[in-house]
């Protein structure tokens, strides 16, 4: 004792040698050269910076079973423990500190031996302690809860101490150190060390300070540690951060020099808020009150003053449908503008909100104005690129915003006169404006804005549609609206022209066959027809539409009547048996149709369906002349029956082993020979044979690959293209952006996927044929393999306007087999509306994101999904009152991620508090309820309960499937709600946050993470380049996002898109579904 005692006293801290232990040697000169200057940096506790500490990890673990005290170095093995309990995670942390040893080691040492070292050991744990009482499972100390009233109350003062640097009075310092004496002594400790901070010192520590210091420390000895050094790193006293701001180890702040004077602050607020806002806000900031009675006004007010303001000042723009100013705001707006104070590329920035709700708001948003649609969307994964740690770019935040005077004077400028309905959508007018001279919106981590979110208000009105043509707006997943206000009748694109133009369709087409028997006939194939038969597509609808009204038992007097009430805002005129069709918008008339009443039907054309509306006869004049048979077409047939084979070509049909019938027949075939693969369910007629002699004569070696329009019930334009990333395959109606694409005159569309009849030069399907294994009975699946094949290699792919198919939808009967599966990559295809099918494939998820840098498989991230939402459905079910959720670890990063559509599509599991406001199960008791109940069983879900850290209960998740765990689940009792009191949502379900909890995880747990890193540290990228799910490319100072939501796995198109469309099973009942995958999202 008396040798420990004097090596902790009398021996030097310089270490200026290297040390052995049993398991390897420690250099201590490298140890204090590398690790001490760290602690002072911020960096150094993310989770990107770790793994450079790995090296010291090894040297914790073979030095473990040396005594600090026996170490030639203590001071400095002390230290380097430490340390790496610092940089270990919370669990592996809170495991080392159950170790009494630790905690011994340290309370041995005199405290003056520790002020007075070279080595950072109370810094260290300073820090330590904040980390320690903030983790993910609370942590109570058994000697707080011993303390008075008074004693709490002297506590709750030090609190103001850390928060804003100011100390008890001497009066409550010496009512604390000469009142009772506590069960519990760290309460008198705190006060005797608050007495030696107050003390004047002339030196960095005084004999007399350092007396008292170690006066506290001997208090703090005296508590029995049964659990070491735990219940002090669990206390709420600040023992710990007073004995840093005491010890001569504490690095002062350097002396700065002369300091740029801060620019001017200017909070611009609603006049009724004014005079609370001067009460509130710091000393130096000017306040104005800006009218707010309606937008106009409220944009020239906030001009006025805004143009006043030096083109270096901050100008805070306050949410005008603020109507007081609360101190949560000012606390907010003043984070902001301390993070654009310490970066001048940030021009505009918001926070984060909550409102009247409590619900928390994320509100880092793209905007995108395009094809008459105005659309707020998130990011796939929470924002592409940062500035700072703290702060991320988008095109759109929250109301209230803090803006450079240069920023706001040009978006005002570019704003102009702003005639909105509402000041909601004076905002969104701001938005767009910054939008269009390029500045970013930035959104700052900090405390949350009181406010109102104003996307949720926001309205489309008549100045969005002439200044912008917004016709359409997503503002929030609560608010989407429509106004055709004022067609932009000039452009294609108009949202509100497809619409008018459906309703006269189907308006005609119901009349005609309902009275007559008659039916709408196009005049020739047009765009139109692809334009309308585009189900999400809102573009590309040509006027004046050229038709035909077969009028069955009508009479040609009869033509006013079948134009009367069309639309609303239409009217008719008609001559000599033909009806023009006007829309009358803003006194302009704009011919919308020519209608010419015929007594016979065009021959070859039959009725079939073109939209979810209307029908309409499709047919092709040019296709119904007669085929001239210039080109010999050779036709190549698999398992067909022959009643269908027509005598036009020559045909070649196998039984069986198609892909070896069709690579032996392709062998004898020149390669600029025209070949027609044809659909099993192919009828061909007269019309169908024409038609593909016609393309067939217009094909040439550069054409690639041909198809033709298809009905059988329903007419199929086949100008849709697919989605093949991300463990899945999604086909779609339609392309988000149709482009034209002739041949040799005849219309044609470019495309990924047509139908399955298709035409092409026979070198071009050897080619892809010679690559192909057989189908063991999955011979449908060739078209899709066709379709693959063609788009990896850039081949064109068109589909003409040449006539019409009999033949049915391929992808309505092919069927997802193991064999595509593994060769493309793909474990959820979707075919068509009808067609759904999944084929998982691996069973260790985590590790191969880990090893390959890809998206988690699709099957995996489902269950990982749906196990979620089902754990936290089931909590919430056994007492919707007092039990609640709260994310967690990763699970928590989420909600900066998009948690909305979707956890890190890189996580390898879940996190989840479960919380109850009384007395709840213990971990075991848990595990044995919930792995027994039907909704775990529905699941396939197994809970095992663990030894956990802290006082909440510890539960692992796993799928028999699935090789590792999939979830952590902390149970909790006698949790008050208010220690939560926001709620926010994530995958659809509710959970709560606080500012506190949301503060340790994003700064304290993962040390901002702004960067995207693997749970190892490093940067996300692709380590198989070419795989469909590869991560993006996170290199540092580039972006680093996805590039739609089509990684998320309920997304089959990504929300910005023409063509959104959520999976149908996830989100909508079956028959919402299907309107909206046949008139576009914003239709149902």
């Amino acid at each position: 004792f008396f040798w420990c005692l004097y090596v902790s006293l009398v021996a030097s801290d310089e270490c200026n040698f290297e040390e052995a232990f049993p398991g390897g040697n420690i250099d201590w000169r490298q140890v204090h050269r590398t690790l001490v200057p760290a602690v002072r940096i911020p960096e150094t506790w993310t989770l990107k910076a770790r793994k450079r500490f790995v090296p010291w990890m090894q040297a914790f673990s073979f030095s473990y079973f040396v005594d600090a005290h026996q170490s030639a170095c203590p001071l400095g093995l002390l230290f380097l423990r430490l340390f790496v309990l610092m940089v270990a995670n919370d669990a592996d942390r809170c495991i080392e500190l159950r170790d009494r040893r630790i905690g011994f080691e340290v309370l041995r040492f005199d405290f003056r031996k520790l002020a007075l070292s070279e080595w950072p050991v109370v810094a260290l744990l300073a820090r330590l302690h904040s980390n320690t009482v903030a983790v993910v499972y609370p942590l109570r100390s058994s000697c707080d809860e011993t303390d008075s009233a008074d004693l709490a109350s002297f506590r709750g003062q030090l609190v103001g101490w850390q928060k804003h640097g100011r100390l008890p009075d001497l009066g409550a310092i010496l009512r604390v150190i000469e009142g009772p004496v506590s069960r519990c002594p760290f309460g008198r400790a705190a006060a005797v060390l608050v007495a030696a901070v107050k003390l004047p010192r002339t030196t960095p520590l005084s004999g007399e300070v350092l007396d008292l210091a170690h006066q506290a420390w001997e208090l703090v000895e005296a508590w029995p540690h049964n659990r070491s050094i735990y219940s002090l790193l669990v206390t709420r006293w600040p023992i710990w951060h007073l004995l840093e701001h005491l010890s001569a180890s504490r690095v002062e702040a350097s002396t700065p020099g002369a300091q740029p004077s801060a620019p001017q602050i200017r909070m611009l607020v609603p006049e009724s808020a004014a005079r609370e806002a001067e009460l509130l806000t710091p000393a130096g900031w000017v306040v104005t009150g800006v009218t707010c009675n309606e937008s106009s006004a409220w944009v020239r007010s906030v001009a006025a003053a805004a143009s006043d303001a030096e083109i270096d000042e901050l100008v805070v723009l306050v949410s005008p449908r603020i109507q007081s100013i609360a101190n949560s705001t000012v606390e907010a707006v003043e984070a902001v503008v301390e993070q654009m104070l310490l970066h001048p590329a940030i021009a505009v920035a918001g926070a984060p909100l909550v409102d009247p709700s409590s619900r928390w708001v994320w509100p880092v948003r793209q905007l995108s104005v395009r094809n008459s649609r105005l659309v707020y969307s998130r990011f796939p994964t929470g924002y592409a690129s940062t500035i700072g740690r703290r702060c991320f770019a988008g095109g759109a935040s929250s109301g209230t915003k803090v803006y450079r005077a240069s920023a706001i004077q040009s978006i005002l400028s570019e704003a102009g006169e702003v005639k909105g309905l509402s000041l909601e959508s004076a905002l969104v007018e701001l938005d767009i404006s910054a939008l269009h001279i390029g500045v970013s919106v930035f959104t700052c981590f900090t405390p949350p804005l009181s406010e109102e979110y104003y996307l949720d208000a926001a309205l489309v009105y008549p100045s969005l549609a002439s200044r912008f043509g917004v016709e359409v707006a997503a503002f929030s997943d609560e608010n989407r609206q429509e106004g055709c206000f004022e067609i932009a009748w000039d452009s294609p694109e108009s949202y509100c022209r497809r619409q008018l133009v459906v309703a006269v369709l189907a308006t005609m087409s119901q009349r005609l066959a309902g009275s007559s028997g008659g039916s709408l006939e196009w005049v020739g194939m047009s765009a139109n027809a692809v334009a309308l038969a585009a189900a999400g597509n809102f573009a590309g609808v040509l006027l004046p539409l050229c038709l035909r009204a077969h009028s069955g038992g009508w009479h040609r007097q009869s033509l006013p009547e079948l134009c009367q009430r069309t639309c609303s805002i239409c009217e008719c005129r008609v001559s000599a048996g033909q009806a023009e069709v006007l829309a009358i918008s803003s006194g302009r008339p704009t011919l919308l149709a020519t209608v010419d009443l015929v007594s016979t039907k065009a021959v070859g054309c039959s009725v079939v369906g073109v939209h979810g509306e209307f029908n309409i006869s499709a047919c092709s004049e040019q296709a119904l002349s007669p085929a001239r048979a210039s080109v010999a077409v050779h036709a190549l047939a698999c398992r067909m029956d022959a009643a269908v084979l027509h005598n036009t070509f020559r045909w070649d049909v196998g039984v069986e082993d198609c892909v070896s019938f069709f690579r032996s027949v392709l062998d004898k075939l020149d390669p600029e020979q025209v070949v027609v693969l044809v659909s099993p369910s192919l009828t061909l007629d007269d019309g169908g044979a024409a038609a593909i002699q016609r393309v067939a004569d217009l094909l040439d070696s550069s054409s690639g690959v041909v198809g033709l329009p298809t009905h059988r019930d329903v007419w199929n334009s086949n100008v849709r293209c697919f989605h093949h990333r991300y463990w899945k395959l999604a086909y779609r109606r339609t392309c988000a952006h149709l482009a034209r694409s002739d041949l040799g005159g005849l219309e044609c569309w470019s495309t990924q996927a047509t139908s399955g009849t298709r035409v092409m030069k026979a070198g071009l399907l050897q080619q892809f044929i010679v690559g192909q294994e057989e189908y063991h009975g999955h011979t449908e699946m060739l078209p899709v393999e066709l379709d693959l094949w063609l788009e990896a290699r850039g081949v064109p792919h068109r589909t003409c306007m040449a006539g019409v198919l009999n033949e049915s939808d391929y992808l309505d009967s092919v069927h997802l087999w193991r064999g595509f599966a593994e060769r493309h990559q793909v474990e959820a295809a979707w075919f068509s509306p009808s067609n759904y099918h999944v084929q998982c494939l691996l069973r260790d998820g985590w590790f191969v994101v880990l090893t390959q840098g890809v998206v988690g498989p699709w099957c995996f991230r489902r269950d990982v999904t749906r196990v979620l939402q089902g754990v936290a459905e089931y909590w919430l079910s056994q007492d919707p009152a007092k039990h609640f959720v709260v994310p967690e670890e990763g699970t928590m990063l989420s909600l900066w991620r998009n948690g909305e559509a979707g956890y890190m599509p890189w996580d390898s599991d879940f996190d989840l508090k479960l919380y109850t406001t009384e007395s709840g199960p213990s971990s075991a008791e848990f595990a044995a309820s919930a792995g027994a109940s039907d909704a775990f069983s529905r699941m396939q879900a197994e809970a095992y309960a663990y030894d956990g850290c802290g006082d909440d209960g510890y539960v692992l998740v796993r799928l028999e499937n699935i090789t590792h765990h999939i979830g952590d689940l902390y149970v909790g009792s006698n949790v008050p709600p208010e220690s939560y009191p926001w709620w926010t949502t994530m995958l659809g379900r509710r959970v709560r946050v606080s500012q506190h909890h949301l503060e340790h995880i994003f700064a304290e747990r993962y040390g901002e993470p702004v960067e995207k890193l693997y749970g190892d540290g490093d940067l996300l990228g692709c380590r198989v380049p070419g795989h469909n799910a590869c991560l993006p490319d996170c290199s540092p100072g580039g972006p680093c996002e996805f590039d739609s939501s089509f990684v998320h796995i309920d997304f089959l198109a990504d929300e910005a898109s023409l063509s959104f469309e959520p999976v149908c099973e996830a989100w909508l009942s079956a028959e919402a579904c299907e309107v909206r995958l046949m008139l576009g999202a914003l239709l149902s």
